[in-house]
């Protein structure tokens, strides 16, 4: 609403009724930032969910595809079975599963697959989750994450016997945060061609938080 007062500035208007518009604009503005940040804010939201939707439909793809072989025992359809059910909670209907994904993992790695075997120690090592998958990510820190790592050190060690490149550098940072108790513990598990320990169970992991 414009204020009128008989004492006219600049150009018939008084300063009261300047400082009144003034105080309309920068409002407006501000209300304009508001909706323009709102609707960017919305869009990004929509557009996750609509990218990590098509992550859970391209996983759930790659299972069916590769179930069967799984069952029939090639290593590197269990792979493709462990790698389309990892990693999460409560995501995509139930469809996620930690523990049997490092089930079939643990499937393939025994056959002397190398990548299960580096899979198998990356996830008892805390490192769960791979590329953009905002949903999986969000379970990750919420939850935290289960570890075994004198296993995860020997499955990490055992991967780059199998000659998986990036399964050296792992293995050596993990060696650096271990305490000389799992280091002990870990050559025990070491003094086999394969540990002896892998699923879920086996790791003594069955009672602790499921990712």
């Amino acid at each position: 609403m414009r204020i009128s007062l008989s004492r006219r500035g600049p150009f018939g208007l008084s300063k009261t009724t300047i400082l009144a518009e003034d105080r309309n604009r920068r409002t407006q503005t501000s209300y304009l930032a508001c909706l323009v940040v709102a609707l960017s804010n919305l869009i990004s939201g929509c557009a996750t969910v609509g990218i990590e939707g098509a992550n859970i439909a391209k996983d759930k793809f790659a299972f069916h595809q590769n179930i069967g072989a799984a069952e029939r025992g090639d290593p590197i359809s269990q792979y493709k079975v462990g790698n389309s059910l990892c990693c999460s909670v409560n995501e995509g209907a139930a469809f996620y599963n930690t523990q049997e994904a490092v089930n079939w993992f643990c499937r393939s790695a025994r056959q002397g697959y190398g990548p299960a075997m580096l899979r198998v120690g990356r996830i008892f090592s805390g490192d769960v989750v791979d590329g953009f998958r905002v949903a999986r990510r969000v379970a990750h820190r919420v939850v935290g994450t289960t570890t075994n790592l004198p296993l995860a050190y020997a499955w990490l060690r055992t991967a780059e016997g199998a000659g998986v490149p990036e399964a050296k550098k792992r293995a050596d940072a993990l060696w650096r945060e271990m305490s000389e108790g799992q280091r002990l513990a870990s050559a025990e598990f070491q003094r086999s061609p394969l540990p002896k320990a892998c699923t879920w169970e086996e790791a003594g992991l069955s009672k602790q938080v499921q990712l």
